[in-house]
């Protein structure tokens, strides 16, 4: 229950443009989660996406990218590999290697996004 009040609040800060306090925030629940559920645990994708649009709000695309790479991960244990919710962290993904000009690295989630998306 606080986690859920948490990530409203995380939520309303992003929204408020307040993103070092949002990041803080989703850190938090993180960190919480971890310790109640454990480094796979699926909510955390979730966070970890939020915390990842914290930074890309705030043009720090280097720093949303362990982010939204450890969301993937957590998605791909507890998912199956045509679920919508991974096809949507590799676009997350791709957009922030373009951002980056990291077209190498783009190319390779957009491959792996086309390969599921033709299964």
């Amino acid at each position: 229950c606080d986690e859920r009040v948490l990530e409203n609040l995380g939520s309303i800060y992003g929204k408020l443009g307040e993103w070092n306090k949002a990041e803080t925030t989703f850190k938090e629940i993180i960190h919480l989660k971890r310790m109640s559920q454990g480094d796979d645990c699926s909510e955390n994708a979730k966070i970890l996406d939020l915390l990842a649009v914290s930074f890309i709000e705030q043009d720090r695309y280097s720093d949303a990218i362990e982010h939204l790479q450890e969301a993937l991960r957590i998605r791909k244990v507890n998912l199956n590999e045509e679920d919508d919710e991974i096809l949507a962290s590799l676009n997350k993904l791709a957009f922030v290697y373009k951002s980056l000009q990291m077209t190498e690295k783009m190319l390779e989630v957009k491959a792996e996004f086309d390969e599921i998306q033709r299964r």
